[in-house]
């Protein structure tokens, strides 16, 4: 198992090489698609094996992908492999249209954005729709800057995307928001201000939603203050680390540099939510892949990087040490790394 989460991190040192992506493809469907452990996985177990049907508007999308497999006679086993392949490759393919460094973008994703996925199938299968609406706003909907038929069509589609994604995760209606990221784009102060106002009415309108969305009732209790001040600095710090460190050489991003940086702003507005659930860094950690694939056009020679690439690369790192071992640790339960490294149904 250790062996090949190593194989994941190769792209680390072969950036370009689109064998080594191939090879980490494949080591990624294994290693998270493999596991086995009791960590949410026995919920998901039972749903495909008794063909359960969700009996909600939300996420039916998912109850009914894996009712299709059951009936073929597939297991699980195969069947969670095969669906983790499926969004890798789909998320490899549109990262590829953004960038040439497909091997270090999964690496990074496997540090960091992918290892709850082994046990997170719906969040998974959301990830790779939501990676495809936000690849078509940045497309169709970002850079047109006339309102025009065709633009109004393809924020339809945007749309469209969304409400697929919601269909394996509810969480995927918080994208909807990039709709509206002309109002913040560029104005940090700005959203610091809608975010105090929405702590402020954040309870209220948690409990407005859980009316239309019944599965968000179970996040209106308030968590730890620590945690919710710990995770929103967090990602506040991803956001000055990319943006705004100091670097010796020109950055390459272009427009995808705007597009990245306003989204960023976009996603700030989830910090309120923090206060009753840490679940809602799952949407952020779905936009980290964004901001990984613009780390790509940060200075890189060889093995020589430029200061800001270096400082994201070891805030994605930290996070993982952070979030997946001491976290779990400091909780007393077992690190989630070493509990994917032990429990595997191929190894």
């Amino acid at each position: 198992m250790q062996l090949l989460f190593l194989i994941t991190l190769f792209g680390f040192l072969f950036a370009k090489c689109k064998i080594v992506a191939w090879v980490e493809i494949v080591a990624m469907s294994l290693l998270y698609g493999g596991y086995n452990g009791t960590t949410d996985l026995p919920n998901y177990i039972w749903q495909y094996e008794n063909e359960w049907m969700i009996d909600i508007s939300l996420q039916k999308l998912y109850s009914f992908m894996s009712i299709c497999f059951h009936n073929f006679g597939i297991s699980f086993e195969l069947y969670h492999v095969t669906i983790t392949a499926i969004s890798l490759m789909l998320i490899c393919y549109i990262s590829s249209k953004l960038t040439d460094q497909i091997a270090y973008v999964l690496s990074m994703i496997s540090v960091f954005v992918y290892i709850e996925n082994g046990w997170q199938l719906k969040t998974m299968m959301a990830t790779c729709v939501i990676v495809v609406a936000l690849y078509w706003f940045y497309k169709r909907i970002y850079n047109c800057k006339k309102n025009t038929i065709k633009k109004y069509i393809n924020i339809i589609i945007f749309l469209v995307l969304i409400i697929v994604a919601a269909q394996f995760h509810f969480l995927s209606v918080f994208f909807v928001l990039f709709l509206f990221i002309t109002f913040i784009k560029g104005h940090f102060i700005r959203v610091i201000m809608i975010d105090v106002c929405m702590f402020v009415f954040s309870g209220m309108l948690l409990f407005k939603v859980s009316s239309y969305i019944p599965m968000v009732s179970t996040y209106e209790s308030p968590i730890n203050l620590s945690v919710f001040i710990v995770t929103g600095l967090w990602q506040i710090l991803g956001y000055f680390i990319l943006f705004y460190s100091k670097d010796d050489v020109e950055t390459r991003g272009g427009t995808y540099e705007f597009f990245v940086k306003d989204g960023t702003l976009v996603l700030m507005l989830l910090i309120p939510f923090y206060f009753y659930t840490n679940v809602a860094t799952r949407i952020y950690k779905i936009w980290l892949i964004f901001m990984i694939i613009y780390a790509t056009k940060l200075y890189r020679k060889q093995l020589i990087l430029g200061q800001r690439r270096l400082l994201f690369d070891m805030y994605i790192l930290g996070s993982s040490i952070f979030w997946y071992y001491i976290v779990p640790l400091m909780q007393g339960r077992e690190s989630l790394i070493i509990d994917l490294m032990n429990n595997n149904c191929f190894f």
